[in-house]
């Protein structure tokens, strides 16, 4: 990456370092130089245009946050107009780790890039990438026709010295995911977009709820999971119009293409979930059961908030199970193909989801990542409990936004014993939120 330019403010205290010392986090160069030269008092011609002013986050309690909504961790700084947001993401080690795309209509988080400059490249070009664009709903107002004609993008652009013998032209090119990929740009959003692409078929282009109502074909679960796996429509005795339908699309899905980008993502991390339900229902399909059974393990301790449940089509598990793959992991033990113990803490997180039949499953799950978090903490282990509590606020959610009121309080206890300063500072910006927006009774 290039090194960062000097400031354009010549008085005073740089909003970089404001931010910095406000939030206790350390900046990489790209980020404070999007603040110190101001390119936020423009807008950008992607999906996230519109930039927040700094001056917004150097408040106890920042309007722009969706506190209990939005992972703890992060602070919005770039929306698309909608309601979603493009956030920073604060680590264990107080600097910026990555960038978060959050969509507020559920809550989904998706990294984006390790930096905003990975994340602007990303938003300038998603469209250009292979396969049509799958959205976590259908928009209300027209995409946004994105350009790498402006400068935001060629500022992006210019962190990438290994970029620099591309022009924005070759860029857009068939070989663009390539690009990305072989320069680690934005790689995780990059490698989602191309699994979406390999499970699509004709299916998901003319299937909808309402075609489904017109065939009395139920849409959930049943025309849901076929859009997962055209597949599954075999298992039906279909009336002849459907049939029709069926035999004059081409519904041919590219799973081994799309397990391999799974499997990737999940080599460079293990909290996001749709790489571990996509492996796993391969390995199903395939007759692999023990197998299934290990990848949907691992889906146990990622965030269900990351299973991209409406792009993917894996939303026709039933909620109380929480996951998909703790449904796939109940399925397969019901129907006697893992007869056998899965690994102890798998078969204690079921035990949870299944035993409290009072109290919600989200209710049940925050309960019991309490407790060990009030654990760890009492024995020292304050990273624990921090991680503890956030997955008992932030994994399947909590059932009244008043509830995040015990799990901000518990993240800001625990981090500011383990030296976490940043993430304290930033939980205790979405707790004053919270307060503002709900109060504290």
């Amino acid at each position: 990456m290039k090194t960062r330019a000097v400031s354009s403010r010549t008085s005073g205290t740089s909003w970089s370092q404001l931010i910095s010392e406000h939030y206790s986090v350390r900046l990489d160069d790209s980020l404070a130089d999007w603040w110190d030269e101001e390119l936020w008092c423009g807008q950008g011609s992607g999906e996230f245009r519109i930039p927040v002013a700094p001056s917004s986050l150097l408040v106890p309690a920042p309007e722009i946050l969706w506190p209990g909504l939005m992972p703890p961790d992060t602070l919005p700084i770039i929306g698309n107009g909608h309601g979603d947001w493009l956030c920073l993401r604060i680590g264990r080690d107080n600097q910026v780790t990555e960038i978060l795309q959050w969509y507020h209509g559920g809550g989904d988080w998706l990294p984006w890039g390790r930096t905003l400059a990975e994340a602007f490249l990303f938003d300038s070009l998603r469209n250009l990438l292979p396969g049509r664009r799958r959205e976590h709903a259908i928009s209300a107002e027209p995409s946004v026709q994105r350009s790498v004609d402006n400068p935001w993008f060629r500022w992006a652009l210019g962190w990438f010295p290994e970029l620099s013998s591309e022009s924005p032209e070759n860029l857009v090119s068939s070989t663009l995911a390539d690009v990305f990929l072989s320069n680690h740009i934005a790689e995780i959003a990059v490698r989602c977009e191309l699994t979406i692409d390999a499970l699509d078929c004709g299916l998901r282009e003319l299937l909808s709820p309402e075609v489904a109502r017109r065939l009395n074909v139920p849409w959930e679960p049943d025309v849901v999971s076929w859009l997962f796996d055209s597949e599954l429509m075999a298992n039906w005795t279909l009336a002849e119009p459907v049939r029709r339908m069926r035999d004059s699309l081409v519904c041919e899905q590219d799973w081994q293409a799309a397990v391999f980008h799974a499997s990737q993502v999940a080599q460079l991390r293990s909290d996001l979930l749709w790489p571990h339900d996509v492996q796993g229902w391969f390995a199903e399909r395939r007759g692999d059961y023990q197998l299934a059974a290990d990848h949907y393990g691992l889906g146990r301790m990622a965030f269900a908030f990351t299973d991209q449940s409406i792009r993917f089509r894996t939303h026709w598990f039933p909620q109380t199970m929480g996951k998909f793959s703790l449904w796939r992991l109940q399925q397969l033990r019901l129907e006697g193909k893992c007869p056998g113990a899965f690994p102890a803490d798998v078969e204690e997180y079921l035990q949870v989801l299944q035993s409290n039949r009072a109290a919600s499953p989200r209710a049940a799950v925050t309960h019991y990542w309490n407790r060990i978090a009030a654990t760890a903490l009492k024995s020292g282990q304050f990273n624990d409990a921090y991680e503890a509590y956030y997955r008992g606020g932030w994994d399947l959610g909590v059932d009244r936004m008043i509830g995040y009121r015990g799990q901000l309080s518990g993240l800001i206890d625990a981090a500011e014993q383990d030296g976490q300063i940043a993430r304290a500072k930033v939980a205790r910006a979405h707790l004053q939120a919270l307060r503002v927006r709900f109060g504290d009774g």
